[in-house]
């Protein structure tokens, strides 16, 4: 996955499955951290696989879905605004699910870092196709582990 030795990772049986372990494991990792009172957050762009709308209702976690930008992307400036309630994850599609467009990882990942949050790239496709579009020509936003 790119990430070298001190990178955990894990490749699942699809989609469903990475993100629900991907948000409990956030979910877990955040309760350990601090004591809550009601629902953790996360937030979500609105592009985003509709499974994270669904593993939110079965975690008990609050989904704030925000807009993407009129161009499909997830707008970072947006996101970052959404953090006023009790976050503990960003979330990241590369592509997104409906328009195969990639977010801004690097400055996503760059808000999480800035408010100790968790980031979690949806790549479920993205792993696959990806690392081969500088060697088809294509630009390449940069998005394995390791970012920013």
């Amino acid at each position: 996955m790119n990430g070298g030795g001190r990178v955990p990772g894990s490749v699942t049986t699809g989609d469903t499955e990475s993100i629900f372990l991907a948000m409990k494991t956030a979910r877990d990792l955040e309760e350990e951290r601090r004591e809550a009172e009601g629902k953790w957050e996360v937030v979500i762009p609105g592009t985003a696989h509709p499974t994270f709308l669904k593993a939110c209702h079965y975690l008990s976690l609050k989904a704030v879905v925000v807009s993407a930008g009129k161009d499909g992307i997830a707008d970072p400036e947006a996101m970052e605004s959404a953090l006023i309630g009790r976050m503990i994850l960003l979330v990241c599609p590369a592509p997104c699910f409906p328009y195969g467009m990639v977010d801004p990882v690097p400055d996503i990942a760059r808000i999480a870092l800035k408010h100790g949050l968790l980031l979690h790239v949806d790549a479920c496709m993205g792993g696959f196709v990806l690392p081969f579009l500088k060697e088809l020509g294509h630009p390449q936003t940069p998005c394995k582990a390791g970012v920013p």
